[in-house]
């Protein structure tokens, strides 16, 4: 990972959102294209205090991307000793297009809260409301599926962002150059 690189810096804008900006993500993956996530949904998330809905999709963005890199750190702990949140950040970074399924599926979580935070009982019946609290339950139970399988597919062993040479692996050490 370059130096001064974050993993706000490598994932902000990696997951789009469909506005009248025409820049493709890095993932080609939108927000908006999660089902249940419409125009209406969009629309309802948009804080008061903020101006358009973009102000608001990018405070939910870095709170998703913060909470992926604590949730990444327990994921890799599973498998692995990470005990270092830099190694994370660059573990993320290295492997974005691996780990994209999993973020988008965890923004599109945050939304569903930010939804149901945000709405107007009044103007929508329960049946909506439960079925924003079914998508937000969906999208976190798909969110810590895919993640699991993307820590799975992480070559941490050939990884530059293994520091040592020594790796510790589900309690059992391994040298980095016997394993490459």
């Amino acid at each position: 990972m370059a130096t001064g690189t974050t993993i706000l810096n490598c994932l902000t804008g990696y997951i789009g959102l469909i506005s009248c900006d025409e820049t493709t993500p890095g993932s080609e993956l939108y927000i908006n294209d999660l089902p249940g996530i419409s125009s209406e949904v969009i629309q309802v998330i948009t804080k008061p205090s903020d101006e358009t809905f973009v102000a608001t999709w990018s405070d939910i963005e870095k709170r998703g991307i913060l909470m992926f890199r604590s949730q990444l750190m327990a994921e890799l702990n599973k498998c692995y000793e990470v005990h270092k949140m830099d190694t994370v950040e660059c573990l993320a970074c290295e492997n974005q297009e691996l780990l994209s399924v999993a973020l988008w599926y965890l923004l599109g979580h945050l939304v569903m809260v930010q939804a149901l935070i945000n709405w107007n009982f009044t103007h929508f019946t329960t049946v909506n409301r439960q079925s924003v609290e079914e998508i937000r339950d969906y999208y976190f139970t798909q969110f810590q599926v895919e993640l699991n399988a993307a820590v799975k597919g992480i070559d941490i062993e050939h990884s530059i962002c293994m520091e040592d040479k020594c790796i510790v692996q589900n309690g059992t050490y391994h040298f980095r150059d016997s394993l490459m």
